[in-house]
């Protein structure tokens, strides 16, 4: 009898927990993205900021080849366009699996914090050309990954 109970008492606390478990795993999730694409569009930003400051001191880019600037330019845009889909879509996601956070003060803090992150070397007076090439190799990477996130998170779910 109690070892029935123990089983009936076991079955039914995996069945009541498991969507629970599930739920949290999805929103983990789905933060991974949200928090990614946040912190990717920071990449962006200073890739943005960085090629801006190139161009204004007039070295090399443009001078070569204005075309390439150009080109460049509005591929980092057209990624902040993808990564912003992301945020706001995941942002959604979240909103309805925990309707209790703050999701714009939060989507500040993550955003703010990768830009402090990624201008570190700045502020400590050490940019390197290493720096600047792994911010690119950062924003590529970032593009690969998220459109395949993009994907996934536009495709309806069987």
């Amino acid at each position: 009898m109690i070892a029935r109970f123990k089983l009936v008492f076991l079955a039914c606390f995996f069945m009541f927990t498991s969507p629970a478990l599930a739920q949290e795993d999805e929103f983990a999730k789905i933060f991974s993205y949200y928090d990614g694409a946040l912190k990717c569009q920071a990449a962006t930003k200073l890739t943005a900021n960085y090629l801006t400051i190139y161009q204004t001191l007039n070295r090399g880019l443009e001078k070569v080849d204005p075309e390439q600037a150009s080109k460049f330019s509005s591929k980092l845009k057209k990624q902040w366009a993808t990564l912003e889909k992301v945020v706001v879509i995941t942002k959604e996601k979240l909103r309805k699996i925990n309707p209790n956070i703050d999701y714009d003060r939060k989507e500040q803090k993550i955003f703010n914090d990768a830009v402090q992150h990624l201008t570190k070397p700045m502020h400590q007076l050490n940019v390197t050309g290493k720096h600047v090439l792994n911010l690119m190799q950062l924003n590529s990477a970032c593009l690969k990954k998220f459109n395949e996130i993009l994907t996934k998170l536009t495709t309806p779910q069987p």
